[in-house]
């Protein structure tokens, strides 16, 4: 059999899940081939890993249509999976052997979500939230997407616009390093970059792009307004001519001579920190 039904029993709380044993099991295979970005465009679906941000999954009310997890993480997470089964999520033990196809990573807590995507908008006329976006330029490593993510959250930031090249939002690595921030902020994704930073000048928004250009800037002397969006562009290239043509500002982070430019997510920081700092105090 590739199923087995099991109840589980705490107390007053009962656990009610099959038991999976075969990694060829269609359950197992669906879940795996989420790992595939096409394949969780045309389902709607993700996969997330790990105790925590699946406690920010459940906390975010983010759907998710089952569990799979082993035997030493149900003793271990026995409230999370009572209240993932009290909000209509499918359990399913699983053996070691069948959690290693599904895990992405090196030390698993052997705990392992499959979630309905949620609201990505296509327009920044129709994306909730209030405040500057925080605009995104092909930055295409997905820990680099989910590092800026977190950090715009905590800063404050709840409105981040994607635009072509950038890393899937919903990839394990994306995911993963913005610890549950995703579910936290409002999501624009769109083909036409350079047409939604139109919109949002004609708003009234001033866009900063981040670079290194002869009419760049001091970020520390930017007098930033609530409103205004700071542009952040690829890890090797910057940010593309046809989007910064239609900046309307441009700063930089001084650095020390002979220093090499910093990361993507740290530079990130620094440019949402600066602008933050008046919403913040």
């Amino acid at each position: 059999m590739l199923c087995e039904k099991h109840i589980f029993s705490s107390g007053v709380n009962n656990i009610n899940c099959e038991k999976i044993t075969s990694r060829k099991n269609p359950k197992i295979a669906a879940a795996c081939s989420l790992a595939d970005k096409k394949s969780r465009d045309s389902t709607g679906l993700f996969v997330a890993e790990g105790i925590k941000l699946i406690k920010e999954l459940i906390l975010e009310g983010v759907k998710i249509h089952r569990l799979f997890f082993t035997e030493k993480a149900k003793n271990r997470f026995y409230d999370t999976l009572i209240k993932a089964q009290e909000a209509g999520c499918e359990l399913y033990e699983v053996t070691d052997e069948v959690y290693e196809k599904l895990s992405a990573e090196k030390n698993p807590e052997g705990i392992f979500a499959q979630a309905q995507k949620t609201s990505v908008y296509g327009s920044c006329a129709d994306t909730p939230g209030s405040g500057g976006f925080l605009i995104l330029d092909g930055i295409q490593n997905p820990s680099n997407v989910g590092t800026v993510i977190r950090t715009a959250s905590a800063l404050g930031i709840s409105r981040i616009l994607l635009g072509e090249g950038c890393a899937d939002i919903f990839s394990h690595k994306t995911l993963r390093a913005s610890m549950g921030s995703l579910f936290k902020v409002h999501i624009c994704i769109t083909e036409d970059l350079c047409g939604e930073i139109d919109y949002l000048k004609k708003q009234g928004a001033h866009i900063y792009a981040a670079m290194l250009d002869k009419d760049s800037t001091d970020i520390r002397s930017a007098e930033f307004s609530r409103d205004d969006c700071i542009v952040l562009g690829n890890e090797g290239n910057g940010i593309s001519d046809k989007v910064s043509a239609v900046c309307d500002r441009k700063v930089i982070i001084p650095m020390q001579l002979g220093t090499e430019s910093l990361n993507a997510a740290s530079a990130a920081a620094i440019l949402m920190w600066e602008k933050q700092k008046g919403v913040l105090e």
